[in-house]
């Protein structure tokens, strides 16, 4: 399974999705659907969640392994990185709370480890102006 998540950074403040149902937050992303491109994902997916359109730039290629009753899942992320945007934010949306969040408070927020650490990644490389990956659309 194909999954995109993206982060909209703007100003030192990241755009995340609350999930209340996990009690942390998260980048707004998910699945691919049928035979879209990764980056359709990551457009299609950031749209939904948040309301606004965005030209999104690969960041980073990781893949995940789980075993759940004794049967083993593997899933590739594709984590995009945004810094500019069109259209109106949305405040909730059935997948949660979109709030922008600083990012020199990333330490504090509740998240999956594996998350703030490629999040905390990303933000440095752009501050010290090494530029991730690009996708090509």
């Amino acid at each position: 399974m194909n999954v995109a998540i993206t982060y909209l950074i703007k100003d030192d403040k990241i755009l995340l999705l609350f999930k209340s149902t996990r009690g942390y937050y998260v980048g707004p992303g998910g699945k691919q659907d049928g035979d879209e491109t990764m980056y359709e994902t990551a457009r299609r997916e950031f749209k939904e969640e948040t309301g606004l359109d965005i030209k999104p730039k690969l960041a980073s290629i990781s893949t995940i392994t789980s075993e759940e009753n004794s049967e083993k899942k593997e899933l590739t992320l594709l984590s995009f990185y945004a810094d500019t945007f069109e259209g109106e934010l949305l405040n909730r949306t059935p997948e949660g709370i979109i709030s922008w969040q600083d990012v020199a408070n990333l330490d504090n927020l509740p998240m999956f480890i594996g998350d703030k650490m490629l999040l905390q990644g990303l933000v440095s490389q752009l501050k010290n102006g090494a530029v991730p990956v690009r996708y090509a659309s």
